[in-house]
C-alpha cells in the first residue's frame, strides 16, 4: 500500500488523502471481500480520515491490530472505474487492444466504442484472518555468535542512561527480539542473533569476513546454520590415468551426495521443480513480491516450489560442493596440469580435444594446445592451453555434478542459455580457470549461481571481465554460490540480483583478493519508487527474502585489496530486506562507492545490513538520500569506516545513522578528517508503523576537524527525538566512555 496524497472528488467523501492499494496477494482477506488494486481507502468504521496525511498509515495499522481474527473492519473506498462498450454492449476483453481485434474481423467491419470513467464511494467489510504460522524452525533460545561490550554499545548505553531513555530502548530491544518467536524454515540463526544483540553486528560481520577469506564455502554454509566438514585434499604426484580416476571418483561422489540431498522428493516432485523453478525466478526478477501475482495458477505452482524446497537436505548438497571444491587448490591444479601436459606430450602434442571418454561420472573431455571451441556438455573437462571459447555447460551441474578446469589462455566463456559457467541447478557445479585474462558473458544464472544447488567459480589469475544480466556473480537461492577471483584488475558488470545476493535459503559470497576492481550493478528494472533515471538492483552484498513467504538469505562481498569502484542502484552495497542480511567489506585502498537509494549499509523490513571499509580515503555518493547507514522497519544496520579522510555526498535526509519504525542503526567513522555533505545525521523516526521508538547512533571519532553540512558540529553530541545521537568525538569511543567524558559533550 502507498500513501495517496490526493483523492478524487466524490460526493460524501471528506478525506483529502488515503491509502492506495497497489496490489493484492493471492487469497488475501481484502481481495476475497471485494477490495481491488487501485482502490484508495479513505476511512474506516464509517468515518473519513482527517488531519496530517502522514498519520493515516499508523491509524490504519492500529485499527487492524486492535482486532482479532474473525472480526470485521469496515472500510470506505474511493474506486476509479472505466466501462467500455462496443455498439452499446459490454466490450469483450480483447477490445482493449482494439486495433488488433479489428484486424481479426472481416474487411469492412465497423465498430463504435464508448468509454465512461466513473469514480464512486464503495463501502466494504473485510473479515480479518490469522496470518498463517511459519513452519519448520525453532530459533535456539540462546545464541552467542559474537562478543559483546563493544565501544559503540558502551557509548549508546551511557547516552541512553543520561537522557533517561532506558524504558523506551528496552522496549525497542524486546520488540526486535520477539520477531523470531515464529520462524519459517529458512530463517537464519545469525539474523535472529542480530535482532537480539544489535550492537554485536560489527563484531559478527568483521569476524565473518575474516573467516570468509580463509574458507568461503564453510562460512557461506555457516550463515545457513550448516556445517561443511573438512575433506581430504586431492592426491598429487599421480600419473595422468590416476588423476582421471581420482577426478571421476570425486565427481561421482558429488553426484551421490547430490542425489541423497533430494532423497525425500519423489520423481514427480523433481520433475515439477525442474519445470517450474525458472518461472519462479523470472517472476521474482520482474517484481520481488511473489505473492502479488495476478496469474493465480502460476502463483499456486510457485507456492509448491517453495514448499518442496523445504524438504531438501542442504548439508548433503554442501558436502557435495566440498568434494568438488578440492580441485580449486593451487597446488593440486599445478600437479594436475603437469600430468595432463605429460600425457599431451606423449600423444605428440595434439591441438584441440585429444581424449573423450564415458565414465562413471559422465563424459570426460581433455583438450591440449590450440584454440578450442567447446560446445559439448561434459561432466569433467580439462583444457591445457590456448585461447579457448566455451559455449556449453562450462562446469555447471544441471541436475547432476560437473567440473571444468582450464589451465591457461585468455578464454571466453559465452552463453546464450542460463545455468552455465559453474552454476548449480538442482545440482553442483565447479569451474576453475587457472590463468589468463578471461571474459565471462552470460544472460542469467551463471558465474557462481545456484538454485537448489551449489555453485563454485574460481579464477586464479589474470585481469578478468564478468558480465551477466541477472542472477550471477555469486547469486544463491536455496543453496550456496561462490565466486573467487584471486588476482588481477577485474570488472564485474550486472543488471540485477547479482554480485553476492542471498535469497531464501541461500548464501552467496564474492571474494576478490587483489587488483583495482570495478563493480557495476544496475540498468534492468526501473525503480518501483518512480524516480526518473533510477533502477533497482538488489546486488553487491544483498540478502533478500520473499516477503511474507520465506526469509531472506545472506550475501557477502569481500574485496581484499586495490583502489576499487562500486556502482550500484537501489538496494545494493551491504544490506538486507525481509529477514535477509547483506554484508560488504572493502579491506584496503582508496575506494569510491556510488549508489542511489538503500545503499552502503541499509536494511528494511525485519532485516540487517553491514558495511565495513578498513582503510583508505574513500568517497561515498548516492543519487538519493537513503544511504550510508540506515535501518527501516524493525531492522538493524551497522556502517563502519575505520580510517582515512572520507567524503560523503548525496541528496535527501535519511542517511548516516538514520532509523524509523522500530529500528537500530550504528554509523561509525573512526578516524580522519571527513566531509559530510548530507544533512542531518542520526535521524530517528517516524515510528507510526508499530508505535514505540527507534535508536540512531552516529559517531565520528578521532578528533580531527570535520566538515558538516548542517547543525552537527565538532566536539559535540547533538540529541535528536525518538531517539538519535549525533556524536563528533574528540578522541576514540573508548576515551569518550571513560569516566563519562561523553556526557559533558551533550548539547
Amino acid at each position: 500500500m502507498d500513501l495517496a496524497k490526493e483523492v478524487p472528488a466524490v460526493e460524501g467523501v471528506t478525506a483529502k488523502a488515503g491509502i492506495r492499494v497497489v496490489d493484492l496477494p493471492a487469497g488475501s482477506p481484502a481481495g476475497k471481500c471485494g477490495v481491488r488494486a487501485g482502490d484508495i481507502i479513505v476511512g474506516i468504521d464509517g468515518k473519513d480520515w482527517e488531519g496530517n496525511p502522514d498519520d493515516i498509515a499508523g491509524a490504519y495499522r492500529a485499527a487492524v491490530m486492535a482486532r482479532k481474527p474473525g472480526d470485521a473492519l469496515a472500510v470506505r473506498i474511493v474506486r476509479s472505474e472505466v466501462e467500455i462498450t462496443r455498439d452499446g454492449k459490454p466490450a469483450e476483453p480483447e477490445t482493449w487492444t482494439f486495433e488488433e481485434w479489428l484486424r481479426r474481423q472481416p474487411p469492412g467491419t465497423e465498430a463504435v466504442l464508448k468509454g465512461v470513467h466513473r469514480v464512486r464511494l464503495v463501502e466494504l467489510k473485510i473479515v480479518l484472518q490469522a496470518r498463517p504460522e511459519p513452519r519448520g524452525k525453532s530459533i535456539p533460545a540462546k545464541l552467542d555468535l559474537a562478543p559483546g561490550g563493544s565501544p559503540e554499545e558502551q557509548l549508546a548505553e551511557a547516552l541512553v542512561a543520561h537522557r533517561k531513555l532506558g524504558d523506551p530502548i528496552a522496549d525497542l530491544r524486546r520488540r526486535l527480539a520477539a520477531l523470531h518467536q515464529n520462524a519459517d524454515v529458512f530463517r537464519m540463526n545469525r539474523m535472529a542473533f542480530i535482532h537480539r544483540e544489535p550492537f554485536r553486528l560489527r563484531a559478527l560481520g568483521t569476524a565473518s569476513f575474516d573467516r570468509l577469506a580463509l574458507d568461503p564455502l564453510a562460512e557461506a554454509a555457516a550463515w545457513l546454520d550448516a556445517e561443511v566438514a573438512a575433506a581430504e585434499p586431492l592426491k598429487t604426484g599421480l600419473t595422468f590415468e590416476k588423476h582421471v580416476e581420482q577426478l571421476v571418483a570425486s565427481v561421482a561422489e558429488a553426484r551421490r551426495l547430490r542425489d541423497a540431498a533430494f532423497a525425500a522428493l519423489s520423481a514427480e516432485d523433481m520433475a515439477f521443480l525442474d519445470a517450474n523453478l525458472d518461472s519462479l525466478t523470472d517472476k521474482f526478477a520482474e517484481h520481488i513480491y511473489l505473492e502479488s501475482d495476478d496469474d493465480k495458477p502460476r502463483f499456486a505452482r510457485h507456492q509448491r516450489v517453495l514448499d518442496l524446497a523445504t524438504r531438501v537436505d542442504f548439508p548433503k548438497l554442501f558436502a557435495a560442493a566440498r568434494t568438488l571444491w578440492r580441485a580449486r587448490a593451487p597446488e593440486y591444479v599445478k600437479d594436475l596440469e603437469a600430468a595432463v601436459r605429460a600425457e599431451w606430450e606423449a600423444r605428440g602434442r595434439p591441438e584441440g580435444v585429444f581424449l573423450t571418454r564415458d565414465t562413471d561420472a559422465g563424459k570426460l573431455i581433455v583438450s591440449g594446445s590450440g584454440r578450442s571451441w567447446h560446445r559439448d556438455d561434459a561432466a569433467i573437462l580439462l583444457d591445457l592451453a590456448g585461447d579457448d571459447v566455451y559455449t556449453q555447460n562450462s562446469g555447471a551441474g544441471r541436475g547432476s555434478a560437473a567440473l571444468l578446469i582450464d589451465f591457461a589462455g585468455d578464454d571466453a566463456y559465452e552463453a546464450t542459455q542460463p545455468w552455465t559457467q559453474g552454476a548449480g541447478r538442482l545440482g553442483v557445479g565447479c569451474l576453475v580457470d587457472a590463468a589468463g585474462n578471461d571474459r565471462y558473458l552470460a544472460v542469467r544464472w551463471a558465474q557462481g549461481a545456484a538454485a537448489l544447488g551449489a555453485s563454485l567459480l574460481a579464477d586464479l589469475a589474470g585481469d578478468d571481465a564478468y558480465r551477466v544480466e541477472a542472477f550471477g556473480q555469486a547469486a544463491a537461492l536455496w543453496g550456496v554460490a561462490l565466486l573467487e577471483d584471486a588476482s588481477g584488475a577485474d570488472t564485474y558488470e550486472a543488471r540485477l540480483l547479482s554480485q553476492a545476493v542471498g535469497m531464501p535459503g541461500g548464501a552467496a559470497a564474492l571474494v576478490d583478493s587483489a587488483g583495482n576492481d570495478h563493480f557495476y550493478a544496475k540498468g534492468r528494472n526501473p525503480t518501483s519508487y518512480g524516480d526518473a533515471g533510477i533502477f533497482d538492483a538488489w546486488s553487491q552484498g544483498c540478502g533478500v527474502g520473499f516477503r511474507g513467504l520465506q526469509s531472506g538469505g545472506a550475501g557477502l562481498l569481500l574485496d581484499r585489496a586495490g583502489d576499487d569502484a562500486f556502482e550500484g542502484a537501489n538496494f545494493s552495497q551491504g544490506g538486507g530486506y525481509y529477514f535477509g542480511t547483506g554484508l560488504l567489506c572493502d579491506a584496503a585502498g582508496n575506494d569510491r562507492f556510488t549508489g542511489s537509494r538503500y545503499n552502503q549499509a541499509f536494511s528494511a523490513h525485519e532485516a540487517a545490513g553491514f558495511f565495513e571499509d578498513r582503510a583508505g580515503n574513500d568517497t561515498y555518493d548516492t543519487r538519493h538520500g537513503v544511504a550510508q547507514g540506515l535501518a527501516w522497519d524493525e531492522s538493524v544496520t551497522c556502517f563502519v569506516d575505520r580510517a582515512g579522510d572520507d567524503t560523503y555526498h548525496g541528496w535527501g535526509g535519511f542517511s548516516q545513522g538514520a532509523t524509523a519504525h522500530n529500528a537500530i542503526c550504528v554509523f561509525l567513522d573512526l578516524a580522519g578528517r571527513d566531509r559530510y555533505l548530507l544533512d542531518p545525521q542520526a535521524r530517528a523516526g517516524p515510528n507510526d508503523y508499530h508505535g514505540g521508538a527507534s535508536l540512531s547512533l552516529f559517531v565520528d571519532a578521532g578528533g580531527e576537524a570535520d566538515e558538516y553540512a548542517g547543525a552537527e558540529r565538532n566536539s559535540a553530541i547533538v540529541v535528536k527525538p525518538e531517539h538519535g545521537f549525533a556524536c563528533d568525538l574528540e578522541g576514540t569511543m573508548e576515551e569518550a566512555v571513560k569516566d563519562g567524558a561523553c556526557l559533558k559533550m551533550v548539547k
